[in-house]
């Protein structure tokens, strides 16, 4: 009698449990269904260290990313994702957008910043290469039109992903140097006079960079705050009237010194 007693006992808790179970499901479901998908916490990224793709071994790793490549993209891919790699002679990064191959590269860089994230870096890693392999210094007689195109790119990418960026375990800490080399690039588009500044560059930068920060306003963005905290010296040179790219831009030269508008010469 007791045994039994003990076995009616022991079902009762299993199947409050099983309740218990089934609730807090229910409720996990209707709080999901009720908001907004918090972003990703950072973990560890689908493709193992992102920043090894932007830096001077990207070469290496590169070719194995068509696994992260939609399929529909994978012909463009095959024939373009080597050609920034194979740029020799440093050539002018206008003219050699110029040219058929650049056209298309250009195109698969666009499709690959609005796909996924991993097409994303991808994509990220192109624009690096060319940086890295073309010349964009402004010159007294080349004028800016290299840095300006080149800045473009940039503005696209950090356009679509710096938003979401901050928690994203992928593409964080990319984005953030990806701001900062579209910093070092347009501090050069807005130097380009012999005498003074550009005006127009500068207050294209100075909006560009307020709203992906809003770093003076009352309320930084989810990207703001993450470069105040990796960056807090350079957040600070985007509270300026003047020279407000100048942290930014010091901290790609840091980073990246080949990536100098020569070629690293």
């Amino acid at each position: 009698m007791v045994l039994n007693g003990a076995r009616w006992i022991l079902r009762m808790w299993v199947v409050f449990g099983a309740c218990l179970l089934v609730v807090a499901v229910l409720v996990r479901g209707i709080g999901l269904r009720g908001g907004e998908r918090s972003p990703p916490e950072l973990a560890t990224p689908t493709i193992p260290e992102p920043m090894q793709l932007l830096s001077r071994s990207a070469e290496t790793r590169i070719d194995a990313r068509w696994l992260w490549i939609e399929p529909e993209r994978r012909d463009r891919w095959e024939r373009c994702f080597r050609r920034p790699f194979e740029i020799r002679d440093c050539p002018r990064f206008a003219d050699w957008l110029a040219t058929p191959a650049g056209a298309e590269t250009a195109l698969l860089i666009g499709e690959l910043t609005r796909g996924k994230a991993e097409e994303a870096l991808t994509s990220l890693a192109l624009i690096f290469e060319l940086a890295r392999r073309t010349e964009w210094k402004v010159g007294v007689l080349d004028g800016a039109a290299d840095a300006t195109e080149l800045a473009r790119l940039l503005e696209t990418w950090l356009s679509t992903w710096a938003p979401t960026s901050a928690r994203d375990p992928l593409l964080a800490e990319p984005t953030r140097v990806a701001f900062a080399l579209w910093a070092r690039i347009t501090v050069a588009t807005v130097d380009a006079p012999f005498f003074g500044t550009d005006e127009a560059a500068a207050s294209h930068a100075r909006v560009f960079a307020d709203s992906l920060t809003r770093a003076r306003a009352a309320a930084a963005t989810d990207f703001g705050r993450a470069v105040a905290e990796h960056s807090p010296r350079a957040f600070a040179h985007l509270l300026q009237e003047s020279d407000f790219l100048v942290g930014l831009a010091e901290d790609a030269a840091r980073l990246y010194p080949e990536i100098d508008g020569g070629c690293g010469s």
